[in-house]
């Protein structure tokens, strides 16, 4: 998807799974943008707005530091939960807020539906590009990504 964003000369590249509950994105540079960047720019157009219930979003213990970080600096709280959609979803409701997800590209919009939804996702992400003028990579620069490394324990 990288080359043909790039080839295509695109303005996004968007990639779903096979059941389109995940969603990654490809800016016109080329750059894979995975969930917690998609959910920095959603919550963050959100709480501009003020749309984003308890300014809060919930992600997983695997979302990166980065997302923590940027979230904070606009007051907005990262509520962690263990990892699985479920999981978040289950955060989600007991902390009233409306929006969720993973580092794996599952977003939940809990003013819509109770489940991951990559075109929901994608459909959101070119709103925010339409409506602010702006390309995908200058809506994700504001994200530093901290290293991180994920090890499997027995």
């Amino acid at each position: 998807m990288c080359k043909a964003v790039h080839d295509h000369r695109a303005e996004i590249g968007i990639a779903l799974d096979g059941d389109a509950d995940r969603c990654i994105l490809v800016d016109e540079k080329g750059n894979i943008l995975d969930g917690d960047v998609v959910l920095a720019i959603l919550a963050i157009d959100r709480m501009k707005r003020g749309l984003l219930k308890q300014n809060a979003i919930v992600a997983t213990v695997m979302s990166n530091l980065g997302l923590e970080k940027l979230l904070k600096s606009h007051g907005i709280s990262l509520i962690r939960a263990k990892v699985g959609d479920r999981y978040v979803l289950e955060e989600m409701l007991k902390k009233g807020c409306d929006i969720g997800g993973e580092q794996s590209g599952h977003t939940i919009f809990l003013d819509y539906q109770t489940t991951g939804d990559g075109m929901l996702t994608a459909l959101g992400i070119l709103e925010i590009m339409a409506r602010e003028q702006k390309s995908l990579s200058e809506l994700a620069a504001p994200f530093v990504r901290f290293p991180q490394k994920i090890v499997n324990v027995q």
